[in-house]
């Protein structure tokens, strides 16, 4: 685990340096050498520049509620309360998921670190959006409670489609606004979905007339006036909770960090990967 997120972080800092570093000029390309390469990742998180990059961000998080009465009937495993007691969960709660808002944090701190504060992500709290939905698929498929459960449990079949971006961005959603619209008024940079397994999110999109393609093909939506990245993240953790981990350890809020944040920074890296293959494969 630890080797894999190390990994993207060096993916992150050499990206972050480049286009640093970079002016107009085309780079010359370096003839291949056998050695390999080795980045010293130290002097690398002491870049800086005179004018650093912010960038706005607009997150929504997939939530639904599992109400009382649900429960009651017995639909639902994850109620730990008295069971002549039971209270609205959501997914996230149900399922002991990521929280969505300390995880967004978490990647926007970690990105400004790693690059010695050249990129920094802004989020506001109103930039924030419950959505008590899942996203419809491609195919027009759309999970409802007991069927994501179902599927979840491995009781019932799972729909592995991939989300319409072109509906989940461009069709009214909060007051009458699509997220494209929202997106616009509020001179937003990057929109981050965070959900669960199965929504079908991909790790990274461009909403661009453009068809460049960063680990996804790009899609054009029309309500969203300027090219805008995409990112989705899983909040479902890769192990079921904490419980690998050593509490009384000393690196225990290291190693509990790096677990949020695995899989944030794997897209992360694959989106760099990509804008880097674009940028210089001509070059």
């Amino acid at each position: 685990m630890k080797n894999k997120y190390n990994f993207h972080k060096i993916i992150l800092i050499t990206f972050l340096f480049l286009i640093s570093s970079c002016g107009t000029e085309k780079v010359p390309v370096e003839p291949e050498v056998e050695e390999p390469i080795y980045l010293n990742t130290n002097e690398l998180t002491k870049l800086n520049i005179d004018n650093p990059i912010y960038k706005d961000v607009l997150i929504f998080y997939y939530n639904p509620i599992i109400n009382r009465d649900e429960q009651i009937k017995g639909m639902y495993p994850c109620l730990e309360t008295d069971q002549n007691n039971p209270i609205d969960k959501s997914l996230i709660e149900c399922f002991k998921w990521k929280d969505p808002k300390n995880t967004a944090t978490l990647l926007a701190t970690e990105i400004s670190t790693l690059s010695g504060g050249v990129l920094n992500y802004i989020i506001k709290d109103e930039n924030y959006y419950r959505l008590n939905d899942f996203p419809i698929k491609e195919t027009g498929y759309q999970f409802d409670i007991q069927s994501y459960l179902n599927c979840y449990s491995g009781i019932g079949n799972c729909n592995i489609d991939m989300a319409d971006y072109t509906k989940m961005l461009g069709d009214p959603l909060i007051d009458g606004k699509s997220i494209c619209q929202i997106a616009t008024e509020k001179n937003i940079n990057e929109i981050w979905f965070f959900g669960g397994k199965n929504y079908g999110l991909f790790e990274s999109k461009l909403i661009s007339n453009s068809q460049i393609y960063i680990n996804s093909p790009s899609v054009d939506v029309t309500s969203c006036l300027m090219p805008t990245i995409v990112m989705g993240f899983e909040l479902a953790p890769i192990y079921d909770n904490f419980n690998i981990l050593d509490p009384t350890s000393s690196k225990y809020e290291e190693q509990k960090k790096d677990l949020l944040l695995e899989n944030p920074l794997h897209s992360y890296g694959h989106r760099i990967e990509r804008i880097m293959k674009y940028i210089f494969q001509n070059r």
